[in-house]
């Protein structure tokens, strides 16, 4: 099978300075109501994103005590695992009248298998309301956490979406980021976390059934991370049958301060997103 694009195959980047708060939401659909306002798991998916950051990182921190965190060794870098490609999604458009819905299958982008023990994280009844209020109808959750390597190489997928009917997938893409932001933006047991700059519209190969993804970068900080910033990309997609977000790290990556591209990392969730999405025939 052919490999993907490697998320992480590209330069250490410096901390950057916090960013400006994101601008306002462009006027709602005549379908919506109000924003999300990030009080359900909507809000906890940017905590789990901390967690999840800190524990893969693990002891890894204590080895970059003392040196250089904005200038990583060109050999620490070089030696950062690569993530799997995720699955060939297909190019051509999906034909009128076809719906989807997702499933969460044993294993993801060829490697990553699902964790049984991280289940029952995924949106809430309140989450689930406000996606309804977006101009999803009938959405039903469907959440999971994929995992790949060793304790030292360990790569993770954190994935939370719905299915239904989607009326308009740009406004549900960015109501959530709207709300995303909104509860990125507190400190949390010392831990600071923020998003830069604005939500980046991507479009990888293969994002068929007029599907809208976007990604944007979450700014970690705070004493788990043993002074350092760190920057994990966040990916949301939505199609007329299907939402989802999609956090992918790697905790070599993440430890030598290296993060991919928008476009890197869109074309990681498209994979994604390819693997959970299933045709309805019934």
């Amino acid at each position: 099978m052919p490999q993907g694009p490697n998320p992480y195959a590209q330069a250490p980047q410096a901390p950057q300075a916090p960013q400006p708060p994101m601008p306002p939401m462009p006027p709602a659909m005549p379908f919506q109501a109000q924003q999300p306002q990030g009080k359900g798991k909507t809000a906890a998916i940017v905590a789990t994103a901390v967690v999840l950051v800190a524990a893969i990182a693990g002891g890894g921190w204590m080895l970059l005590k003392g040196g250089d965190d904005k200038k990583p060794a060109k050999a620490a870098a070089s030696s950062a695992a690569k993530p799997a490609a995720p699955s060939a999604a297909p190019s051509s458009a999906a034909p009128t009248g076809k719906r989807y819905k997702l499933v969460a299958p044993d294993k993801v982008a060829d490697t990553y298998a699902k964790d049984a023990s991280a289940s029952g994280d995924g949106f809430d009844s309140a989450d689930l309301e406000d996606l309804k209020t977006l101009g999803v109808v009938n959405p039903q959750n469907v959440s999971a956490t994929y995992k790949a390597g060793d304790e030292s190489t360990q790569k993770v997928v954190k994935f939370t979406g719905a299915w239904g009917e989607v009326k308009n997938p740009e406004t549900v893409v960015d109501g959530l980021f709207h709300a995303m932001a909104a509860s990125a933006g507190k400190e949390k047991d010392g831990t600071n976390t923020s998003v830069e700059g604005t939500p980046q519209k991507v479009t990888p190969a293969g994002l068929d059934d007029g599907a809208v993804l976007k990604c944007q970068n979450m700014v970690m900080s705070g004493p788990v991370f043993a002074g350092h910033t760190l920057k994990t990309p966040m990916c949301i997609w939505a199609d007329h049958s299907t939402v989802g977000t999609v956090i992918h790290m790697d905790a070599s990556a993440i430890r030598t301060g290296m993060t991919p591209s928008a476009d890197e990392a869109g074309a990681f969730a498209a994979g994604i997103r390819h693997d959970m999405r299933v045709e309805i025939t019934n």
